[in-house]
Protein backbone atom coordinates (compact mmCIF):
# COMPACT_ATOMS: atom_id res chain seq x y z
CA UNK A 1 0.00 0.00 0.00
CA UNK A 2 1.01 3.63 -0.47
CA UNK A 3 2.60 5.39 2.50
CA UNK A 4 1.14 8.84 1.92
CA UNK A 5 3.21 10.32 4.75
CA UNK A 6 6.31 9.55 2.69
CA UNK A 7 4.99 10.16 -0.80
CA UNK A 8 4.76 12.57 -3.72
CA UNK A 9 1.85 14.15 -1.87
CA UNK A 10 4.08 14.82 1.15
CA UNK A 11 6.80 16.12 -1.18
CA UNK A 12 4.61 18.82 -2.69
CA UNK A 13 3.16 19.61 0.74
CA UNK A 14 6.68 20.39 1.94
CA UNK A 15 7.26 22.71 -1.02
CA UNK A 16 3.97 24.49 -0.37
CA UNK A 17 4.83 24.77 3.32
CA UNK A 18 8.22 26.23 2.42
CA UNK A 19 6.40 29.09 0.70
CA UNK A 20 3.99 29.66 3.58
CA UNK A 21 0.97 27.75 2.32
CA UNK A 22 -0.34 25.48 5.05
CA UNK A 23 -1.34 22.41 3.05
CA UNK A 24 -3.64 20.01 4.91
CA UNK A 25 -1.43 16.95 4.32
CA UNK A 26 1.67 15.58 6.04
CA UNK A 27 5.01 17.02 4.94
CA UNK A 28 8.10 15.08 3.91
CA UNK A 29 10.45 15.48 6.87
CA UNK A 30 13.61 14.51 5.01
CA UNK A 31 12.96 17.23 2.42
CA UNK A 32 12.06 19.86 5.01
CA UNK A 33 15.61 19.65 6.38
CA UNK A 34 16.96 20.96 3.06
CA UNK A 35 14.22 23.54 2.50
CA UNK A 36 15.09 25.06 5.89
CA UNK A 37 18.28 26.33 4.28
CA UNK A 38 16.04 28.80 2.40
CA UNK A 39 17.39 28.47 -1.15
CA UNK A 40 16.39 31.32 -3.44
CA UNK A 41 15.27 28.86 -6.11
CA UNK A 42 13.46 25.55 -5.75
CA UNK A 43 13.31 23.29 -8.80
CA UNK A 44 11.07 20.23 -8.94
CA UNK A 45 12.08 18.03 -11.88
CA UNK A 46 9.91 15.01 -12.70
CA UNK A 47 11.36 12.36 -15.00
CA UNK A 48 8.41 10.29 -16.15
CA UNK A 49 8.75 6.62 -15.20
CA UNK A 50 12.13 6.85 -13.43
CA UNK A 51 11.10 4.56 -10.59
CA UNK A 52 13.47 3.60 -7.82
CA UNK A 53 13.91 0.06 -9.23
CA UNK A 54 14.60 1.41 -12.74
CA UNK A 55 17.30 3.76 -11.50
CA UNK A 56 18.96 1.04 -9.41
CA UNK A 57 18.84 -1.42 -12.29
CA UNK A 58 20.39 0.81 -14.94
CA UNK A 59 22.49 3.41 -13.08
CA UNK A 60 23.22 2.06 -9.57
CA UNK A 61 26.43 4.08 -9.23
CA UNK A 62 25.54 7.05 -11.43
CA UNK A 63 25.22 10.73 -10.58
CA UNK A 64 21.53 10.51 -9.68
CA UNK A 65 21.92 7.45 -7.45
CA UNK A 66 24.79 9.13 -5.63
CA UNK A 67 22.51 12.09 -4.82
CA UNK A 68 19.47 10.02 -3.87
CA UNK A 69 18.60 10.65 -0.22
CA UNK A 70 15.46 8.51 0.08
CA UNK A 71 12.95 6.26 -1.62
CA UNK A 72 9.38 7.51 -1.37
CA UNK A 73 5.99 6.41 -2.68
CA UNK A 74 4.13 7.85 -5.60
CA UNK A 75 0.34 8.06 -5.18
CA UNK A 76 -2.27 5.51 -6.12
CA UNK A 77 -2.64 4.71 -8.86
CA UNK A 78 1.04 5.26 -9.69
CA UNK A 79 0.39 6.70 -13.11
CA UNK A 80 1.08 10.04 -14.76
CA UNK A 81 -2.48 11.39 -14.67
CA UNK A 82 -2.92 10.83 -10.94
CA UNK A 83 0.62 11.66 -9.82
CA UNK A 84 1.22 14.79 -11.90
CA UNK A 85 -2.09 16.27 -10.80
CA UNK A 86 -1.13 15.63 -7.18
CA UNK A 87 2.16 17.45 -7.75
CA UNK A 88 0.46 20.42 -9.42
CA UNK A 89 -2.42 20.65 -6.93
CA UNK A 90 -1.14 19.53 -3.54
CA UNK A 91 -4.14 17.20 -3.37
CA UNK A 92 -4.46 13.42 -3.11
CA UNK A 93 -6.08 11.62 -6.07
CA UNK A 94 -9.26 11.12 -4.05
CA UNK A 95 -9.47 14.92 -3.78
CA UNK A 96 -8.54 16.06 -7.29
CA UNK A 97 -10.35 13.22 -9.09
CA UNK A 98 -7.81 12.67 -11.89
CA UNK A 99 -7.68 8.93 -11.20
CA UNK A 100 -6.26 7.66 -14.49
CA UNK A 101 -6.06 7.82 -18.25
CA UNK A 102 -9.63 6.84 -19.22
CA UNK A 103 -12.55 8.18 -17.18
CA UNK A 104 -16.29 7.78 -17.73
CA UNK A 105 -18.25 11.04 -17.68
CA UNK A 106 -21.95 10.43 -17.30
CA UNK A 107 -22.57 14.06 -18.26
CA UNK A 108 -21.44 13.25 -21.80
CA UNK A 109 -22.12 9.48 -21.75
CA UNK A 110 -18.54 9.01 -22.85
CA UNK A 111 -15.25 7.43 -21.84
CA UNK A 112 -12.60 10.12 -22.21
CA UNK A 113 -8.81 9.81 -22.30
CA UNK A 114 -8.51 12.81 -20.05
CA UNK A 115 -5.02 14.14 -20.89
CA UNK A 116 -5.30 14.24 -24.72
CA UNK A 117 -9.11 14.57 -24.43
CA UNK A 118 -10.00 11.83 -26.89
CA UNK A 119 -12.89 9.38 -26.87
CA UNK A 120 -11.44 6.26 -25.25
CA UNK A 121 -13.45 3.85 -27.41
CA UNK A 122 -13.17 5.52 -30.82
CA UNK A 123 -10.02 7.63 -30.58
CA UNK A 124 -11.96 10.69 -31.74
CA UNK A 125 -10.58 14.07 -30.66
CA UNK A 126 -13.20 15.85 -28.52
CA UNK A 127 -13.64 19.62 -28.58
CA UNK A 128 -12.82 21.33 -25.29
CA UNK A 129 -16.10 23.21 -24.99
CA UNK A 130 -17.02 25.07 -21.79
CA UNK A 131 -18.07 22.66 -19.07
CA UNK A 132 -15.85 19.88 -20.46
CA UNK A 133 -14.43 17.05 -18.37
CA UNK A 134 -11.28 18.96 -17.50
CA UNK A 135 -13.41 21.84 -16.25
CA UNK A 136 -15.29 19.41 -14.01
CA UNK A 137 -11.95 18.37 -12.49
CA UNK A 138 -10.50 21.88 -12.13
CA UNK A 139 -8.64 22.82 -8.94
CA UNK A 140 -6.48 25.61 -7.54
CA UNK A 141 -2.93 24.89 -8.64
CA UNK A 142 0.21 24.94 -6.49
CA UNK A 143 1.33 27.91 -8.59
CA UNK A 144 -1.73 29.89 -7.52
CA UNK A 145 -1.25 28.82 -3.91
CA UNK A 146 2.39 29.93 -3.92
CA UNK A 147 1.47 33.22 -5.58
CA UNK A 148 -1.13 33.95 -2.88
CA UNK A 149 1.02 32.78 0.03
CA UNK A 150 4.00 34.91 -1.02
CA UNK A 151 2.10 37.93 -2.28
CA UNK A 152 3.47 37.19 -5.75
CA UNK A 153 7.03 37.71 -4.50
CA UNK A 154 8.03 34.19 -5.54
CA UNK A 155 7.77 33.78 -9.31
CA UNK A 156 6.52 30.51 -10.78
CA UNK A 157 7.74 28.82 -13.94
CA UNK A 158 6.94 25.60 -15.78
CA UNK A 159 9.52 24.00 -18.08
CA UNK A 160 7.96 21.45 -20.41
CA UNK A 161 8.33 19.54 -23.68
CA UNK A 162 7.02 21.70 -26.51
CA UNK A 163 4.85 18.76 -27.65
CA UNK A 164 2.76 19.05 -24.45
CA UNK A 165 1.38 22.63 -24.27
CA UNK A 166 0.61 24.15 -20.87
CA UNK A 167 -2.08 26.63 -19.89
CA UNK A 168 0.28 29.23 -18.39
CA UNK A 169 -2.11 30.35 -15.64
CA UNK A 170 -0.30 31.78 -12.57
CA UNK A 171 3.06 30.80 -14.07
CA UNK A 172 5.28 31.45 -17.09
CA UNK A 173 6.15 28.60 -19.45
CA UNK A 174 9.45 27.70 -21.08
CA UNK A 175 9.42 24.94 -23.70
CA UNK A 176 12.17 22.65 -24.89
CA UNK A 177 12.50 20.57 -28.04
CA UNK A 178 14.48 18.01 -26.00
CA UNK A 179 15.77 17.51 -22.48
CA UNK A 180 18.97 19.43 -23.16
CA UNK A 181 16.90 22.51 -23.99
CA UNK A 182 14.75 22.03 -20.90
CA UNK A 183 17.77 21.75 -18.62
CA UNK A 184 19.30 24.86 -20.20
CA UNK A 185 16.03 26.75 -19.65
CA UNK A 186 16.03 25.74 -15.97
CA UNK A 187 19.65 26.86 -15.53
CA UNK A 188 18.96 30.21 -17.21
CA UNK A 189 15.90 30.85 -15.05
CA UNK A 190 17.88 30.32 -11.85
CA UNK A 191 20.23 33.14 -12.92
CA UNK A 192 17.39 35.68 -12.80
CA UNK A 193 17.70 37.64 -9.55
CA UNK A 194 14.36 36.76 -7.96
CA UNK A 195 13.10 33.96 -5.72
CA UNK A 196 11.29 31.35 -7.78
CA UNK A 197 9.70 27.92 -7.93
CA UNK A 198 10.34 25.98 -11.14
CA UNK A 199 8.36 22.86 -12.00
CA UNK A 200 9.84 20.82 -14.87
CA UNK A 201 8.70 17.62 -16.55
CA UNK A 202 10.16 15.31 -19.19
CA UNK A 203 8.53 12.22 -20.69
CA UNK A 204 11.54 9.90 -20.56
CA UNK A 205 12.36 7.15 -19.65
CA UNK A 206 8.66 6.24 -19.53
CA UNK A 207 8.17 6.65 -23.27
CA UNK A 208 11.05 4.30 -24.09
CA UNK A 209 10.09 1.66 -21.54
CA UNK A 210 6.52 1.36 -22.83
CA UNK A 211 7.95 0.31 -26.18
CA UNK A 212 11.15 -1.51 -25.19
CA UNK A 213 10.53 -2.85 -21.70
CA UNK A 214 12.33 -1.99 -18.49
CA UNK A 215 15.47 -4.08 -19.10
CA UNK A 216 16.35 -2.72 -22.56
CA UNK A 217 19.92 -1.44 -22.94
CA UNK A 218 18.46 1.49 -24.85
CA UNK A 219 16.52 2.48 -21.74
CA UNK A 220 19.76 2.46 -19.80
CA UNK A 221 21.35 4.67 -22.44
CA UNK A 222 18.41 7.09 -22.26
CA UNK A 223 18.73 7.36 -18.49
CA UNK A 224 22.49 7.84 -18.77
CA UNK A 225 21.92 10.68 -21.24
CA UNK A 226 19.42 12.39 -18.93
CA UNK A 227 21.82 11.94 -16.05
CA UNK A 228 24.72 13.47 -17.96
CA UNK A 229 22.68 16.53 -18.89
CA UNK A 230 21.49 16.95 -15.31
CA UNK A 231 25.03 16.73 -13.92
CA UNK A 232 26.40 19.23 -16.44
CA UNK A 233 23.52 21.71 -16.49
CA UNK A 234 21.93 21.44 -13.04
CA UNK A 235 24.62 19.96 -10.81
CA UNK A 236 26.01 23.22 -9.43
CA UNK A 237 23.33 25.88 -9.68
CA UNK A 238 23.82 28.83 -7.34
CA UNK A 239 21.47 29.20 -4.36
CA UNK A 240 19.18 26.51 -5.79
CA UNK A 241 17.70 23.29 -4.47
CA UNK A 242 16.95 20.84 -7.30
CA UNK A 243 14.49 18.11 -6.32
CA UNK A 244 14.38 15.21 -8.79
CA UNK A 245 11.79 12.47 -8.61
CA UNK A 246 9.30 10.54 -10.77
CA UNK A 247 5.57 10.12 -11.12
CA UNK A 248 5.84 6.31 -11.03
CA UNK A 249 7.96 3.33 -12.00
CA UNK A 250 7.10 0.59 -14.49
CA UNK A 251 6.90 -3.20 -14.60
CA UNK A 252 7.28 -5.50 -17.60
CA UNK A 253 3.99 -6.97 -18.80
CA UNK A 254 3.64 -10.72 -19.30
CA UNK A 255 0.07 -10.76 -20.66
CA UNK A 256 -2.67 -8.36 -21.82
CA UNK A 257 -6.05 -9.79 -20.85
CA UNK A 258 -8.92 -8.64 -23.07
CA UNK A 259 -11.94 -8.59 -20.77
CA UNK A 260 -14.16 -8.93 -23.85
CA UNK A 261 -12.74 -12.42 -24.44
CA UNK A 262 -14.00 -13.60 -21.03
CA UNK A 263 -17.80 -13.76 -21.33
CA UNK A 264 -18.19 -14.93 -17.75
CA UNK A 265 -16.93 -11.46 -16.80
CA UNK A 266 -17.86 -9.22 -19.73
CA UNK A 267 -21.50 -10.39 -19.75
CA UNK A 268 -21.82 -9.03 -16.22
CA UNK A 269 -20.77 -5.52 -17.18
CA UNK A 270 -23.01 -2.54 -17.85
CA UNK A 271 -20.25 -0.88 -19.91
CA UNK A 272 -16.56 -1.37 -20.74
CA UNK A 273 -14.01 -1.01 -17.91
CA UNK A 274 -12.04 2.21 -17.42
CA UNK A 275 -9.34 4.15 -15.52
CA UNK A 276 -6.14 2.14 -16.25
CA UNK A 277 -5.17 -1.38 -17.40
CA UNK A 278 -3.59 -2.08 -14.00
CA UNK A 279 -6.15 -0.17 -11.92
CA UNK A 280 -9.50 -0.90 -13.51
CA UNK A 281 -13.04 0.17 -12.69
CA UNK A 282 -16.02 -2.09 -13.43
CA UNK A 283 -19.69 -1.07 -13.45
CA UNK A 284 -21.58 -4.32 -12.99
CA UNK A 285 -25.24 -5.25 -13.50
CA UNK A 286 -27.04 -5.22 -10.16
CA UNK A 287 -28.14 -8.84 -10.40
CA UNK A 288 -24.71 -10.09 -11.48
CA UNK A 289 -22.39 -8.57 -8.88
CA UNK A 290 -21.81 -11.71 -6.82
CA UNK A 291 -21.30 -13.71 -10.01
CA UNK A 292 -18.80 -11.16 -11.31
CA UNK A 293 -16.80 -11.06 -8.09
CA UNK A 294 -16.67 -14.86 -7.87
CA UNK A 295 -15.68 -15.32 -11.52
CA UNK A 296 -13.08 -12.56 -11.35
CA UNK A 297 -11.36 -14.04 -8.32
CA UNK A 298 -11.40 -17.49 -9.91
CA UNK A 299 -10.03 -16.32 -13.26
CA UNK A 300 -7.77 -13.43 -12.29
CA UNK A 301 -7.36 -13.57 -8.53
CA UNK A 302 -3.69 -14.57 -8.67
CA UNK A 303 -2.77 -11.41 -10.53
CA UNK A 304 -5.28 -8.80 -9.34
CA UNK A 305 -6.96 -7.72 -6.13
CA UNK A 306 -10.67 -7.00 -6.50
CA UNK A 307 -12.16 -4.42 -4.15
CA UNK A 308 -15.71 -3.19 -3.84
CA UNK A 309 -16.32 0.55 -3.91
CA UNK A 310 -16.90 0.44 -0.15
CA UNK A 311 -13.54 -1.31 0.39
CA UNK A 312 -11.75 1.24 -1.79
CA UNK A 313 -13.11 4.00 0.40
CA UNK A 314 -12.53 2.29 3.74
CA UNK A 315 -8.91 1.53 2.87
CA UNK A 316 -8.30 5.07 1.50
CA UNK A 317 -6.66 3.59 -1.60
CA UNK A 318 -6.64 6.95 -3.39
CA UNK A 319 -5.25 8.81 -0.42
CA UNK A 320 -6.52 10.95 2.46
CA UNK A 321 -8.94 13.83 2.16
CA UNK A 322 -12.45 14.67 1.02
CA UNK A 323 -13.70 12.76 -2.00
CA UNK A 324 -14.13 14.72 -5.23
CA UNK A 325 -17.72 14.71 -6.51
CA UNK A 326 -16.73 12.86 -9.69
CA UNK A 327 -14.93 9.98 -7.98
CA UNK A 328 -18.15 8.08 -7.26
CA UNK A 329 -18.90 7.93 -11.00
CA UNK A 330 -15.36 6.95 -11.93
CA UNK A 331 -15.14 4.07 -9.45
CA UNK A 332 -18.05 1.96 -10.68
CA UNK A 333 -18.87 -1.02 -8.44
CA UNK A 334 -15.51 -2.80 -8.31
CA UNK A 335 -11.86 -1.85 -8.71
CA UNK A 336 -9.17 -4.31 -9.74
CA UNK A 337 -5.58 -3.61 -8.70
CA UNK A 338 -2.69 -5.41 -10.38
CA UNK A 339 -0.31 -7.22 -8.05
CA UNK A 340 1.39 -9.31 -10.75
CA UNK A 341 2.64 -8.60 -14.26
CA UNK A 342 -0.60 -8.57 -16.27
CA UNK A 343 -2.97 -5.88 -17.54
CA UNK A 344 -6.71 -5.79 -18.23
CA UNK A 345 -7.78 -4.16 -21.48
CA UNK A 346 -10.94 -3.76 -23.52
CA UNK A 347 -10.17 -3.89 -27.22
CA UNK A 348 -13.59 -3.29 -28.72
CA UNK A 349 -13.09 -2.05 -32.29
CA UNK A 350 -10.07 0.13 -31.52
CA UNK A 351 -6.43 -0.87 -31.82
CA UNK A 352 -4.39 1.24 -29.40
CA UNK A 353 -0.63 1.45 -29.12
CA UNK A 354 -1.02 0.80 -25.39
CA UNK A 355 -2.37 -2.69 -26.15
CA UNK A 356 1.17 -3.71 -27.10
CA UNK A 357 3.09 -1.92 -24.34
CA UNK A 358 5.96 -4.06 -23.06
CA UNK A 359 5.97 -2.25 -19.73
CA UNK A 360 3.22 -0.45 -17.85
CA UNK A 361 2.29 1.12 -14.52
CA UNK A 362 -0.65 1.95 -12.21
CA UNK A 363 -0.53 -1.31 -10.23
CA UNK A 364 0.46 -1.95 -6.62
CA UNK A 365 3.91 -3.50 -7.07
CA UNK A 366 6.92 -1.74 -5.55
CA UNK A 367 8.43 -1.39 -9.03
CA UNK A 368 5.50 0.90 -9.85
CA UNK A 369 4.89 2.69 -6.55
CA UNK A 370 8.43 3.44 -5.35
CA UNK A 371 10.23 6.50 -6.72
CA UNK A 372 13.55 8.14 -5.83
CA UNK A 373 14.01 11.40 -3.99
CA UNK A 374 17.17 13.00 -5.39
CA UNK A 375 18.49 16.35 -4.20
CA UNK A 376 21.11 18.65 -5.72
CA UNK A 377 22.22 21.68 -3.72
CA UNK A 378 25.45 23.60 -4.10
Amino acid sequence: MIDYQKSSLALISSILGHYGHNNHHERLTVLDQYLKRRPKNVVLLILDGLGDAILRRHRPNGFLARHQIATISSVFPPTTVAAINTLTSGLAPIEHGWLGWSLYFKEFERFIDIFPYNDSLTGEKIELAPGNGKDLLAYESVFSKIKTATGDLVKRYVVHPETIPQAGVDYEVRYGKNFEEEALAIAQLTEIDEPKFIYAYFYEPDSSMHVLGTDSPEVGETIASLENIIENRLGKLKDTLVIISADHGLIDISEQIDIGSLPELSDCLVMPPSIEPRCTSFLVKKNRQEQFASAFKQKLGNDFLLLSKAEVRSEAIFGPGSEHLKVDDFLGDFLSIAIGSKTIIYKGNLEKASFSFKAHHAGMTKDETNVPLILLMS
